[in-house]
């Protein structure tokens, strides 16, 4: 079951993915509506628990209406299980409920305990201001390791990207032999949405994947932090 979304995007959302992109690469990020304030700090709130944030929409179905994609944001014991059959990596989208935007810079990703035969492998977390466009982002597809991850995110880096709509890479997360794994943010991301690509179960197996909770952890508001390293 894959639920529509509307697309949209304004100008200043534009001109903040503009922003963001530069002043990553002086080694700052800047999160502001109007890119005009002169401290963003004030606006921002850091959260104690996780962002929160609503999965809208998957491409990937549903095992069963008990294992919704729905539930994928939701921290509790409740799973998403992926419909049987699918090989490919399966895109959750998410929307940011606190209002505005946000600054994610970790992801915690946790599986379930018992019960599951296909619980995630590996997953990839993505941000944008914009409704996301995830034909963009297709060729994270056939990462199977870090050091995928950082090949495809370098060719990433290599061009520009001005629409909001268009996911930024947050984090990588291995999940073999974990029951929950927590990744942070190289650099920090604004976001009003979240695409959690989850690219394998454990295992090989090809028949579905199963995961309990994703949760992104960072600042409610607007936020001017440094950058924990650059973008190239």
């Amino acid at each position: 079951m894959v639920v529509p979304i509307h697309a949209g995007s304004g100008t200043a959302d534009t001109a903040v993915n503009i922003a963001e992109d530069s002043l990553a690469r002086l080694s700052w990020l800047k999160l502001d509506d109007d890119l005009g304030a002169s401290d963003e700090s004030v606006h921002a709130r850091r959260d104690a628990d996780f962002l929160p944030f609503e999965a809208i929409s998957t491409d990937g179905g549903d095992f069963s209406e008990a294992h919704s994609f729905k539930s994928l944001c939701i921290d509790d014991q409740s799973c998403y299980s992926s419909q049987i059959g699918r090989s490919k990596a399966v895109n959750v989208t998410a929307r940011y409920s606190g209002g505005g935007r946000c600054t994610v810079d970790a992801v915690t990703i946790r599986n379930p305990m018992r019960g599951y035969d296909s619980p995630v492998g590996q997953a990839i977390l993505f941000a944008s201001l914009g409704v996301p466009k995830l034909e963009s982002i297709s060729n994270f597809d056939y990462v199977r390791n870090e050091a995928d991850y950082l090949v495809e995110l370098d060719r990433w880096n290599q061009q520009a990207h001005t629409d909001p709509a268009i996911p930024k890479p947050v984090a990588f997360v291995n999940m073999h032999g974990k029951f929950s794994a927590t990744a942070p943010a190289p650099i920090s991301r604004s976001s009003k949405y979240l695409v959690v690509k989850l690219l394998r179960a454990q295992g090989n197996r090809d028949n579905n994947i199963d995961v309990e909770f994703v949760g992104v952890h960072g600042w409610s508001g607007r936020y001017l932090s440094p950058c924990k390293m650059m973008l190239r």
